[in-house]
């Protein structure tokens, strides 16, 4: 006969919460778990005393099923491929899991008790130390097994689905900031970037402009792959983006392989940097720091300074200043280059050797960057060593834009005589690779923003 639970250990209404019933679910797995280690449980009145917290856990299944029928899901709606109708369903197969684990728990730990009822009775000594040192061990390490063998099943299903309930919780603060938690540092800091703070929701040409021109021009199979995947009346919202990511192992930007998985409760699992092998991460490593081992060299020094020198005494914030003084430089490259081509050398002047030498650093820089892009955008691995040694830096960055970017607008209009599109006469000439460190540049003083409000928060 079992005693009245009236045990402190185990006070549900710290775990309850309409919002989340993977809350309390996930405390009575956890409390059944630790309390079988403790070997007083499983002798007299410590074993009463159990079975009794036990039959209050299994009186609490009613009222978290209650709660999960009460449940309106608003991320849910924003995620096609997930529906209120499997949240509930998968819900209550686990709670039904959950009492199975109490109750058979409680069966084990009464038969260990039963079973030591009877020894007491028994006054035979060589029965009393076979129970003690053979049959009771077994049966305190039957009951442990289950016990810690079904929490380890039990447990990553009442988190994923804990996932969703907390999610939910979180969209109603409209507010990327709130909902960060539930994504990488990569799928953030992207969002952010394109979107801003407030934005939950963006059109599918948008993101995936955004994307391509961060991570580079996609497989058109993987393209419609994401498309299924993100996208639902042509709009990618932060909801549906968090639980893609997420049943993709947290891999952003995803992998080739995002068409092997939809939108279930099944993760893909791809190669990781932590499953890289040595040789490949050295190789790299190598090629990263080759990189930024060729921006301190003599001849990059020498190509900068020429650039630098152009600009002397002008404000590289005056966009139109910089961009006419860039244009006055396109303007001698195409005086040098008539003269050569009347050849008549003669006539060349010191401006127009300048103007050449600045022609040559121009290419040079921007071939450079268009290699930081290409290692950059290599993986996980080449981002992050990139990013240990602050390279290029916000500083390099700034200086690309400000002061190359007008020379590469000038050579095409001015030198090959390019005009605005068609489509958009509004839309200035500019190479993409721009657009990239444009975006970069955001990504990092958004970063260094946000940290230095944490600080100033402390």
């Amino acid at each position: 006969m079992y005693i009245t639970y009236n045990s402190t250990r185990f006070n549900d209404t710290e775990y309850h919460d309409n919002k989340n019933p993977c809350i309390l679910l996930n405390a009575i797995v956890q409390h059944i778990k630790s309390r079988v280690v403790e070997d007083s449980i499983l002798t007299g009145s410590e074993a009463q005393e159990f079975m009794g917290e036990c039959d209050h856990l299994l009186s609490l299944s009613p009222k978290v099923a209650l709660s999960v029928a009460d449940y309106k899901s608003t991320a849910l709606q924003k995620a096609a491929d997930l529906s209120q109708e499997n949240l509930t369903k998968e819900t209550n197969v686990l709670i039904k899991r959950v009492s199975e684990l109490v109750a058979t728990t409680k069966e084990l730990a009464n038969e260990l008790l039963k079973e030591e009822e009877k020894q007491e009775k028994k006054s035979s000594v060589e029965k009393t130390v076979q129970w003690n040192t053979k049959d009771r061990p077994l049966l305190v390490k039957k009951t442990r097994e289950y016990a810690q063998t079904e929490s380890d099943v039990i447990l990553p299903r009442i988190n994923d689905l804990s996932f969703y309930y907390q999610l939910d919780e979180a969209f109603n603060q409209h507010s990327v900031k709130l909902v960060r938690e539930f994504m990488s540092e990569e799928c953030y800091w992207f969002w952010v970037a394109n979107f801003g703070y407030a934005t939950m929701e963006s059109s599918w040409d948008q993101f995936i402009n955004g994307y391509e021109l961060l991570y580079g021009t996609l497989d058109p199979h993987v393209m419609k792959s994401m498309e299924q995947l993100l996208c639902q009346d042509n709009k990618v919202s932060v909801a549906r983006l968090i639980i893609a990511t997420r049943k993709h192992s947290n891999q952003f930007p995803f992998t080739k392989n995002i068409g092997s998985s939809s939108l279930s409760t099944t993760s893909v699992a791809p190669e990781t940097k932590d499953q890289m092998s040595e040789e490949k991460r050295m190789q790299l490593t190598e090629m990263a720091m080759e990189l930024v081992e060729k921006f301190s060299d003599v001849k990059m020094g020498n190509h900068l300074v020429s650039i630098y020198s152009w600009y002397r005494g002008y404000d590289k914030k005056d966009k139109k200043a910089m961009r006419e003084r860039a244009n006055e430089w396109a303007e001698l490259i195409k005086e040098r280059r008539k003269i050569l081509g009347e050849n008549k050398k003669e006539l060349l002047q010191v401006k127009h050797e300048e103007a050449e030498r600045i022609d040559q650093a121009r290419r040079a820089v921007y071939f450079f960057y268009e290699q930081f892009v290409t290692i950059w955008r290599v993986g996980e691995v080449t981002r992050e060593i990139l990013k240990s040694v602050d390279f290029p830096g916000k500083g390099r960055m700034r200086d690309f834009l400000n002061y190359v970017a007008p020379l590469d607008q000038a050579n095409f209009y001015v030198i090959i005589g390019g005009s605005k599109g068609k489509d958009d006469e509004k839309k200035d000439y500019r190479p993409k690779l721009y657009d990239f460190m444009e975006m970069y540049l955001t990504i990092l003083e958004q970063q260094s923003k946000e940290h230095k409000e944490h600080t100033t928060s402390q």
